[in-house]
């Protein structure tokens, strides 16, 4: 690594802790800078903090839609763009990430892989 060298950095809104942790491992294992948080709250207030290049955001959380979190990240941007995965099992979130115009949408459980290629995807 170069000294100075940024990573890109995602940020990943899932209450499920478990699952938080094994895109975090996933991710950081690719060269990503992973910050996770469990509620829209403290992800709007994490967004504003480290402007990442990715949100990965499950649809169910404890105080709202994560596709509303993706409606309100997009408002909120200045300049440049972030981009957007919502993840979920509900049988209507494809509707939702439509919606919210998120830049992908997987369905879990979902391969870790497809999760790793759309976040470089974004990146790139």
């Amino acid at each position: 690594m170069i000294i100075g060298e940024r990573h890109p950095t995602v940020l990943v809104v899932e209450d499920d802790q478990g699952i938080a942790e094994l895109i975090a491992l996933v991710l950081e294992e690719a060269g990503f800078d992973v910050y996770t948080e469990g509620e829209i709250s403290t992800a709007l207030q994490t967004l504003d903090r480290l402007h990442p290049q990715v949100v990965i955001t499950d649809l169910m959380l404890p105080d709202g839609l994560g596709s509303d979190l993706i409606v309100a990240m997009r408002q909120r941007e200045c300049e440049g763009t972030v981009g957007s995965i919502l993840i979920s099992a509900h049988p209507q979130a494809r509707l939702h990430a439509e919606a919210s115009h998120a830049d992908a949408y997987l369905s879990k459980p979902f391969d870790l892989d497809d999760l790793s290629r759309a976040v470089e995807h974004l990146v790139n």
